[in-house]
């Protein structure tokens, strides 16, 4: 190994063999020769890069920093070698900036630099160790505006602060313009992590890491917290992972899945809200309400509290065709005290179920992913035969949307679960459940499918056969674009 690149200092030393594999990501020194078209001058800087990736894999090393330069073709090909020999495992970060200096006139110069990491990642063939690090330097023109939200469907691992980002303000302290935090403020949350650069030693290094880590990050990260409320410490673990929808019409739920869904205060405090407003509504002296699809019961608790609190009297029946989740309801039934045997627990599909009287209020928990999974629709429309003919419902209206994104993350995702006995199209075509983090929006949502209950609201509007075409203006240019739907 050469000691340009070991320096003077005992690294081993200084570090132990967890902290080199945990905090030292070394960037690699690309020579310029490294695009020479003379042939020995070109291998003598493929073999200045390799020795350093050698050594950076003898370290365990995270993962290793290559910045890439506009004219890179041989260096993509140098990485895309080295990205497919398996003992090389470790991530390659690519450093790109933000916004790249070109020739043309009125060039777009995000533009420039998102088509650098484009080529690249295309040539690599879309390797989940491929990851991005952006280069934040001194300008950041606010006309770029929609091509760095390109960046929201890209793999961004760190962002690099340049020295020249900082200055002071009126106290003496370093801090960061306008414009650098409002293009930082897009990613929080995707958590990148914030590497602080520095020409050599620099005294002001401690402030500039105290600026970022108990001034500015903390204040994005509780507005981020505040906008997404307390599902977000509840699905962290599911960002940007894809999932097989379920159908719990055909097949009957584990209690884990139960759990999963449960762990949403908030929807089923919005529950609590709508049955107190129903039943106000009614005024009735005794309230007919069926949970149609009562599950383990969430629901079920909400109504009797929202009963207690508007001080109505209901007789509240839950029904459930899941057997085993009929035994959940009927020991609650006997054991909580909320409940207190006032429950009448029936073990049966809600359509199918022939009552001699009929429901005042439904409460419903059906609703799935686009196009509803779940057949919320034809379930509650299956049990109209339940309801009394001034009768609410909750929910009593819902609509699809529809809106293309494109995510590189998401992409890379469905190619890894292509099945080898199906065709590659095949995993392309399927719909899944995500809740997606890392995307780029290229368009606004639009509306697709509307249903209502206990009846339509329009024409037609109740049909299971509905149709929709859709067109949208793109924002930006995207390699991959998908449909993100919402319910």
């Amino acid at each position: 190994m050469s000691e340009r690149f070991m320096g003077g200092s005992q690294v081993e030393d200084h570090l132990d063999a967890s902290d080199w594999c945990s905090f030292n990501v070394p960037r690699i020194h690309v020579p310029e020769e490294m695009e020479s078209m003379e042939p020995e001058a070109c291998a003598r800087a493929e073999e200045i890069v390799e020795e350093q990736l050698d050594w950076a894999f003898f370290l365990s090393s995270p993962g290793v920093v290559i910045s890439i330069p506009e004219d890179h073709q041989n260096l993509v090909r140098y990485i895309t070698k080295s990205m497919n020999q398996v003992i090389a495992d470790y991530p390659i970060l690519a450093e790109i900036p933000v916004v790249m200096k070109t020739e043309e006139e009125n060039g777009n110069s995000a533009l420039k630099a998102w088509r650098v990491w484009d080529s690249l990642r295309m040539a690599c063939d879309h390797k989940l160790r491929l990851l991005c690090v952006l280069r934040l330097g001194a300008s950041v023109p606010l006309e770029y505006d929609d091509e760095y939200d390109r960046w929201m469907g890209e793999p961004v691992h760190s962002i690099i602060i340049a020295d020249e980002c900082w200055t002071m303000n009126r106290a003496g302290y370093p801090c960061l313009l306008k414009a650098h935090q409002n293009f930082i403020r897009r990613f929080v949350h995707m958590d990148p992590i914030l590497i602080v650069e520095t020409k050599g030693y620099n005294d002001d290094l401690h402030l500039r890491v105290a600026y970022l880590k108990n001034g500015m990050w903390p204040n994005l990260a509780k507005t981020f917290k505040d906008v997404n409320g307390t599902r977000a410490n509840n699905e962290i673990a599911l960002l940007d992972f894809l999932q097989t929808p379920l159908q719990p019409l055909m097949d009957n739920l584990e209690s884990y899945t139960y759990e999963t869904f449960e762990k949403d205060p908030i929807k089923y405090d919005l529950y609590r809200q709508a049955v107190e407003k129903a039943l106000k509504a009614k005024d009735l002296e005794e309230t007919v309400v069926f949970m149609l699809g009562a599950g383990r019961g969430p629901i079920v608790d909400k109504i009797l509290v929202a009963a207690k609190n508007v001080e109505k009297k209901i007789k509240l029946y839950a029904i459930e065709k899941n057997p085993s989740a009929i035994n959940i309801l009927r020991m609650k039934n006997k054991q909580w005290k909320l409940w207190g045997g006032k429950v009448k627990i029936i073990s049966s599909d809600m359509r199918s179920w022939k009552p001699d009287f009929k429901a005042d209020l439904i409460v419903s928990e059906l609703l799935g992913s686009f196009s509803c999974n779940e057949l919320s629709p034809e379930c509650l429309i299956g049990a109209n035969h339940l309801l009394k003919d001034d009768a609410i419902s909750i929910p009593t209206w819902y609509t699809s949307y529809l809106a293309p994104i494109s995510s590189e993350s998401l992409y890379r995702a469905v190619r890894k679960s292509v099945k080898p006995e199906k065709p590659a199209s095949y995993a392309f075509e399927c719909n899944y459940v995500v809740n997606m983090n890392n995307k780029h929006m290229l368009g606004e949502e639009k509306e697709v499918f509307s249903f209502s209950h206990p009846k339509a609201f329009m024409k037609g509007g109740n049909s299971f056969d509905q149709r929709a075409r859709l067109t949208w203006k793109m924002k930006t240019w995207a390699r991959h674009s998908v449909l993100y739907t919402i319910l």
